[in-house]
């Protein structure tokens, strides 16, 4: 090839990927089969022949599910140690927290008094039963969880304290969509507990969130070395600004949070995995140490990114579905209202 050759194809495809990074970096007003398109990062558009731009995260979203084991080795596995004496807990003390504790959303100082931790045992039983997901307890025999940790077929217990109780019944929110994440909760019912004068203490779902942007909230997280929940401090997000914060990530800036999800987080603390299904509660203005619970732990882009909210399930939303379950199930949906 002579060289006044390969000076004109080269002029050609430089002009050629100039035209390309412009196209993908601003809206061009372009037509495909006579329909009105904008050029997107491919994993921004849907892939079937309609080829919409991707509104709503789907499966572009982290969820906050515990993968099978904590190891980062590529080649490694975790393996039993054998039993270890655990550490004395800490009993709850009646006269803390709550000046009436017969009513729901009272909150003890150290601990996050009405999250769970739902466990997962495989069909075949080799292995006992490890943690899954988080839950909230909002009657004495049932909680709340993200509806996306219970894709695997298997056995699901709730374990609170040293009690743990196995999982007999799932009604998961019919209009969850595992790509999306949207309606992403489930109620899990239990077996009845015994009546004891000392049940355990329970959230309280209002109908609707009525929290300020940047009210300082907690939500629980698993510690996995310690195997334990801890809680940590998240502001309050407004939806309009998280859609506008989580627009500047990968979803794109077509990205529309939809009206199940709220948002909290935003600073290096931040829920991740093994954090689905886990409470995010707001303290009720001028009720001291009583608290409404706001959303479950659904997903986030990343974990702890500065200025990237974690995102939720908006309990308030779906509360009517709850109260319409717990009436099948034959439980008081009071208990959570009161």
């Amino acid at each position: 090839m002579t060289s006044t050759k390969f000076g004109s194809v080269l002029f050609t495809v430089s002009i050629l990927i100039v035209f390309i990074l412009e196209s993908a970096q601003g809206d061009v007003n372009l037509k495909h089969k006579n329909e009105p398109c904008v050029c997107v990062p491919f994993y921004q558009c849907t892939d079937d022949i309609a080829g919409e731009v991707v509104t709503d995260g789907r499966f572009l979203l982290d969820q906050r599910m515990e993968h099978p084991t904590f190891c980062n080795g590529p080649f490694d596995v975790c393996c039993n140690i054998g039993k270890i004496k655990p550490k004395p807990k800490k009993t709850r003390d009646s006269s803390v927290g709550s000046t009436n504790p017969q009513k729901c959303g009272y909150q003890e100082e150290d601990v996050l008094s009405w999250a769970a931790s739902m466990l997962f045992q495989r069909p075949d039983k080799i292995f006992p039963p490890t943690y899954k997901c988080g839950a909230s307890i909002i009657h004495k025999d049932a909680v709340l969880t993200a509806a996306h940790c219970l894709e695997e077929e298997g056995y699901y217990f709730i374990k609170t304290g040293a009690a743990t109780r196995r999982i007999y019944s799932v009604t998961i929110h019919p209009e969850f969509e595992m790509g999306s994440l949207r309606h992403d909760v489930a109620v899990l019912s239990m077996k009845k507990m015994e009546d004891t004068t000392d049940g355990p203490m329970i959230a309280c779902i209002p109908p609707v969130p009525n929290v300020e942007h940047n009210a300082e909230c907690i939500a629980a997280t698993f510690n996995s070395e310690m195997n334990q929940l801890e809680k940590i401090y998240v502001p309050y997000v407004d939806p309009v600004i998280c859609t506008e914060r989580l627009s500047t990530t990968r979803l794109g800036k077509y990205f529309e949070l939809h009206e199940s999800f709220v948002c909290a987080g935003g600073s290096e603390k931040d829920t991740c995995i093994g954090d689905g299904g886990n409470p995010l509660i707001c303290p009720i203005p001028g009720q001291s140490g009583r608290y409404n619970q706001i959303g479950i732990v659904s997903w986030g882009i990343g974990c702890g990114k500065k200025g990237i909210p974690g995102v939720y399930v908006n309990i308030s939303h779906v509360r009517d579905w709850i109260d319409g379950v717990m009436k099948i199930l034959g439980k008081d949906d009071q208990v959570y209202k009161d």
